[in-house]
C-alpha cells in the first residue's frame, strides 16, 4: 500500500522566466541608425575648411579642392534558429514559443551593442575603391593610471581627461556624448570622490540612477555578453576598455532588423522551427570622436 507521501500533488509555473541577461540593446539609440538598402553603405565627410591670406590687390584667386572622406560599412548576417520537436508541446506544460522568441530579440539586442563597441575600436575601410583604412587613434586613450594614483579604476578625473580630448579636437558641444562602462566602473565611481568634492552629490546621483549624466557625458551601464565574453573588453593587460563617443562617431547600419518567422519543418517529423534573421553592421565615421579610458578592476 502506498504512503500519503507518494500521492502528493506538486504545482508547476505556467510560464518559461528567462534567466539572467541583458535585455537587448543598450548603445542602439546612442549612434547614428541608417538604414540600408543593398550590401555595403557609405558615409562622406568634408574636411574643415582652411582660409588662406591674400596680401597684394587684384592678386590671382587660389583655387583649393574640396577634401571629403569616404567610410563604407558593411551588412553582416546574424540568425538565431532553435527548434522545437511537435512532441514537445505536448509533452511540456508549457509551450516555449513564445518565451523563445522573446530571448531572442534580448540576444539580437546584445549583438548590435557587440557590433557597435566592435567597429569603435576595430580598423574601418573607405575611399572610393575601399583601399584606405583607417584605425583606432590610441591617443584618445586615457591611461589606467591617470592622474598619478596607480592603476584605478573609473574616476572623476579620467572622465575630465576624456572630456578634454574631445573637446581639444573640437567635437562640437551640441553632439550629444556618451560614456559606456559596467556595474564595476558604476562602484568605482561612487568611491573615488570624497565625502567633500563638490563632485560627490552629482556622482551619487549618477551610481543611484537619479540622473544618466555626469560632466557632459550620458552614462550607459553594459554589462552583457556575446560569444563568452562582456561586450566591453579588456585590452591585452586585462583593463576595462570603457568607451567614450561623440553620438555621430559611430553609426549602426540596419538591413533587415530582426525577422521572426515560425515554420513546420516536414524534414523533421514536423518539428517547429523558429528562425530568427537580421542583416546589420556597424563602423567608426570619425577616430576624433571615439576614445577609450583604461580601468583596472582589482
Amino acid at each position: 500500500m502506498a504512503e500519503i507521501s507518494d500521492v502528493t500533488k506538486n504545482t508547476y509555473q505556467m510560464t518559461f522566466s528567462t534567466l539572467e541577461q541583458q535585455m537587448g540593446s543598450k548603445l542602439q539609440d546612442a549612434v547614428i541608425r541608417e538604414n540600408v538598402e543593398g550590401e555595403f553603405y557609405f558615409t562622406d565627410s568634408q574636411e574643415a575648411a582652411d582660409f588662406i591670406e591674400t596680401f597684394t590687390r587684384n592678386a590671382d584667386t587660389v583655387n583649393q579642392d574640396l577634401t571629403f572622406e569616404r567610410r563604407r560599412l558593411g551588412l553582416r548576417r546574424f540568425n538565431y534558429a532553435p527548434m522545437i520537436d511537435s512532441f514537445d508541446k505536448i509533452a511540456l506544460i508549457n509551450d516555449p514559443t513564445f518565451a523563445a522568441t522573446s530571448n531572442a530579440l534580448y540576444g539580437a539586442g546584445r549583438r548590435k551593442d557587440a557590433l557597435i563597441v566592435e567597429a569603435a575600436y576595430g580598423t574601418t575601410y573607405g575611399s572610393y575603391d575601399n583601399s584606405t583604412s583607417f584605425v583606432y587613434d590610441t591617443n584618445n586613450t586615457i591611461a589606467v593610471n591617470e592622474g598619478g594614483a596607480g592603476n584605478v579604476g573609473l574616476t572623476v578625473e579620467k572622465l575630465r581627461a576624456m572630456a578634454e580630448i574631445f573637446e581639444a579636437a573640437d567635437v562640437p558641444d551640441e553632439i550629444p556624448k556618451f560614456i559606456a562602462g559596467t556595474a564595476k566602473q558604476k562602484r568605482d565611481l561612487l568611491a573615488s570622490t570624497e565625502v567633500t568634492s563638490a563632485d560627490y552629490a552629482s556622482v551619487k546621483a549618477l551610481v543611484h540612477g537619479v540622473v544618466d549624466s555626469f560632466m557632459g557625458f550620458t552614462f550607459i551601464w553594459v554589462n552583457g555578453s556575446v560569444d563568452g565574453a562582456k561586450i566591453i573588453p579588456v585590452d591585452g593587460s586585462g583593463y576595462r576598455r570603457v568607451l567614450a563617443w561623440a553620438q555621430d562617431g559611430l553609426t549602426l547600419g540596419v538591413g533587415k532588423d530582426v525577422a521572426t518567422d515560425i515554420q513546420i519543418r516536414v524534414d523533421k517529423n514536423n518539428s517547429y522551427q523558429l528562425w530568427h534573421e537580421m542583416f546589420i553592421g556597424a563602423n567608426r565615421t570619425s577616430e576624433k570622436k571615439v576614445g577609450s579610458i583604461l580601468c583596472s578592476e582589482v
